[in-house]
């Protein structure tokens, strides 16, 4: 997300970052109401799968679903790199790679099959915080006046902006999830359309305002240029234990982002199965945990054995 992004969006977009924001919320938020709609009437873990199979045919569902359980698990596997390298950065090699490998699967994969309601207490406990360390930043950086009109205006490249607000998407993404969950979501049909647009709205916004902060306080360049400028920008505000915390908070997010994504494929995987296009092996639902315990094994299977390609 953006204690990622935020660095390759201010390339292109420059002082006017905080518009690419709004215009990849804009464009996120034109899927994402397309996804709500759908979601009225497919009350299924597969989602896109019967979208397509309903619109077109089961073939060019079956296409999809593998396609994105594909693309699910590679997303998972680069996370958990991504979760890796940061941790090694930050506390050397004196646990090995292999501890962490496993762990950054294994833990995930437990919170897992516990329990739906434990993993989402759990990201909602990780959001909250990921929000406040943002939160905080933009309402330091107003406070102590480090906002000046130069920060966000001037250099206008129409262009380039566009460029950072396709950039920008991918930090808004993860709302095409939430109707893999339409079967464990009280009043689905409701709920997940209102999650999905108060999501992305709301996202948008802080994300909007949180390039504003970073550029006033370090400058347009150096926020292109730093890894990881939320830190550097707390470390500039409040000092290196600022800097030091936010690191840490990276990390949460990271590691979340890696439960949710292996949440979701096993869902879908499930979803899919019982429909009939996967093996049935995968529909076995666990009757103490109500969880399918066999395609999140699967999916933790498959992630821990892609991150033996450290380049994948």
């Amino acid at each position: 997300g953006i204690y990622s992004l935020l660095s390759y969006a201010t390339k292109y977009g420059g002082n006017f970052t905080w518009l690419s924001f709004i215009i990849g919320g804009f464009i996120s938020l034109m899927t994402g109401l397309s996804y709500a709609e759908l979601s009225k009437y497919f009350d299924s873990n597969a989602s896109e799968y019967d979208y397509i199979t309903t619109a077109i045919s089961t073939k060019a569902g079956s296409l999809m679903g593998l396609t994105l359980v594909v693309v699910g698990i590679f997303t998972a596997t680069t996370l958990a790199l991504a979760f890796i390298d940061l941790l090694v950065s930050l506390i050397g090699s004196t646990v090995s790679y292999g501890i962490i490998r496993f762990l950054i699967i294994a833990i995930p994969t437990i919170i897992n099959i516990i329990g739906v309601k434990f993993t989402t207490n759990l990201n909602m406990g990780i959001s909250i915080t990921e929000s406040s360390t943002l939160i905080i930043l933009i309402l330091l950086s107003a406070y102590m006046g480090k906002w000046t009109p130069k920060a966000y205006t001037g250099g206008f490249d129409l262009p380039s902006i566009v460029h950072g607000a396709f950039i920008t998407i991918l930090a808004l993404s993860g709302f095409e999830h939430l109707p893999k969950m339409a079967e464990e979501t009280q009043n689905s049909s409701r709920n997940i359309p209102l999650a999905i647009t108060s999501s992305l709205s709301i996202a948008a916004v802080m994300y909007a305002l949180t390039s504003i902060s970073a550029n006033s306080v370090l400058g347009t360049k150096t926020v292109a240029k730093t890894i990881n400028p939320i830190s550097k920008t707390y470390s500039k505000l409040i000092g290196s234990k600022g800097e030091s915390l936010v690191n840490v908070v990276s990390l949460f997010s990271i590691f979340n982002t890696v439960m949710l994504t292996m949440l979701f494929v096993s869902r879908q995987i499930y979803g899919i199965a019982k429909r009939g296009t996967f093996s049935s092996y995968f529909t076995k639902v666990n009757k103490i945990t109500k969880t399918p315990i066999r395609s999140i094994l699967f999916v933790s299977l498959c992630t821990f054995l892609l991150t033996s390609i450290k380049e994948v």
